[in-house]
């Protein structure tokens, strides 16, 4: 049952493919913020056991860039922007997903969105302590990344804008 694609990057990956068939700015939205910054530092900490030249190895690599790079994409070359609303909109849309994911691993045993518990390997969720600190933890910390991923494109609507506010 842990091989069902349901952690974060693999619901990134989805929202990629269905924009890639049908435009839309919600979509791209929550793409934006669970897409970029976490799919790179996903790479700065992997939760992996393989090593170069596996094949899991060099599948999570090419996966994990892939996904930043098709939110660039369509930043670049589809035109999409994210307005500052949408930092606390795909915020709480990310949790209204967590909901039926921290239930399901529940269920099955499993740790999908790692909401059951870190990961098994040294990640930067290791550091989050455990029970209601580590919740507590992600939601602070996942706050933090939207805002810090925002940082970027607010600066490239300002520019586009021409407004100096």
């Amino acid at each position: 049952m842990a091989d069902i694609p349901l952690q974060l990057c693999s619901l990134s990956t989805f929202l990629s493919l269905y924009l890639f068939l049908k435009p839309n700015q919600k979509v791209f939205n929550l793409l934006f913020f669970i897409g970029l910054l976490p799919a790179i530092l996903s790479m700065v900490t992997p939760d992996i056991v393989y090593q170069f030249p596996h094949f899991r190895f060099l599948k999570y690599f090419l996966h994990h860039s892939a996904i930043p790079l098709s939110v660039l994409y369509f930043i670049l070359f589809e035109g999409y922007r994210v307005p500052r609303k949408a930092v606390i909109t795909s915020y709480l849309t990310l949790n209204v997903i967590a909901v039926p994911i921290f239930y399901l691993n529940r269920l099955l045993d499993t740790n999908f969105f790692f909401l059951a518990n870190p990961s098994e390997s040294e990640t930067l969720l290791s550091f989050f302590g455990s029970g209601i600190m580590y919740y507590i933890s992600l939601e602070v910390a996942s706050i933090i990344v939207f805002v810090i991923t925002y940082i970027p494109m607010g600066i490239l609507l300002k520019r586009e804008n021409g407004t100096t506010n």
